[in-house]
């Protein structure tokens, strides 16, 4: 079988899912860094769908929302290039659901222009 490695397991197990036979203990123990990324990235995915809402509801105006995601982006990469090289990976995953969130942020906010412009026309007759 495969050695027990921690690079194998930084770069293939999830925390809380990683095989014993192909991880070190030190490996499937969550860090702090590991534990701040994935308690960010809930923030980041929640604060997108929070801004896409109110964008929605016109409470927020586009631009205003993207800057704040684009402060939380810039924050978020700030406090993680403090933390180590083993987040590598994580930032990978990180950097992929920031950007399926931005594009459902996009895709939403499209829908709505769209639908403001059909709604325009039709008051316009």
């Amino acid at each position: 079988g495969m050695a027990i490695t921690t690079g194998w397991c930084i770069n293939n197990c999830a925390v809380g899912n990683c095989p014993e036979n192909l991880c070190s203990p030190e490996c499937r123990t969550p860090t702090k860094a590991e534990i701040m990324v994935s308690v960010e990235k809930k923030n980041l995915e929640r604060q997108a769908k929070k801004l896409g809402l109110l964008s929605k509801k016109e409470e927020v105006s586009p631009a205003a929302a993207k800057a704040e995601v684009a402060a939380l982006h810039a924050e978020y990469h700030d406090e993680l290039s403090l933390e180590d090289e083993e987040l590598a990976g994580q930032l990978i995953d990180a950097e992929q659901n920031w950007r399926d969130a931005t594009v459902a942020l996009k895709t939403a906010k499209s829908q709505k222009m769209h639908l403001a412009g059909s709604s325009r026309s039709r008051r316009a007759q």
